[in-house]
């Protein structure tokens, strides 16, 4: 199985909802997920001295009709964007995270 990463808000994250959505991704029209190999990156870039956020783990083949990758940043990445709302049965692990203040996770981080 192929793990897609999402980085959530903890307020916006409900373990009880049929699926998660993060606030105003409407307007975007994506949620952002990235692979194993792109998070520090996007920790780094998007996350430092977050202390209340959760890890999502994610199924990438539950993902597959809503997923499409892109370079949405102009760096010649592509991360891959979920075309729709997250169904919890496609989360497969959840974790709270803590980043310092250089992007870097304050603890260890669980595979899935």
């Amino acid at each position: 199985m192929k793990t897609l990463y999402h980085v959530a808000q903890a307020s916006a994250f409900d373990p009880a909802a049929a699926h998660y959505a993060p606030l105003g991704w409407e307007g975007e029209g994506f949620i952002h997920c990235c692979w194993a190999s792109q998070l520090p990156g996007v920790l780094e870039r998007y996350f430092r001295g977050e202390g209340n956020v959760l890890l999502l783990m994610l199924d990438a083949s539950a993902l597959a009709p809503w997923l499409k990758e892109e370079d949405s940043t102009g760096r010649g990445e592509a991360f891959p964007h979920c075309y729709g709302v997250i169904p919890l049965a496609a989360v497969i692990q959840c974790q709270p995270l803590a980043i310092d203040e250089a992007g870097r996770p304050t603890q260890e981080i669980t595979q899935a």
